[in-house]
């Protein structure tokens, strides 16, 4: 029984550990798209506004 239990928290545990890493490099992708989106919204406002 008390086998049983420890492999239920060990692999509790590591779905955890998956999750947070998957969870990281979703993250990590958005935060990526959000500053290239930052960019090309700053180079667009340029060329509105300055004509570049």
């Amino acid at each position: 029984m008390k086998d049983d239990n420890s492999i239920t928290w060990l692999l509790i545990a590591l779905a955890a550990v998956g999750f947070t890493l998957w969870h990281q490099s979703v993250t990590q992708e958005l935060q990526t798209k959000l500053t290239n989106c930052q960019t090309q919204f700053e180079s667009f406002k340029d060329g509105v506004i300055y004509g570049r």
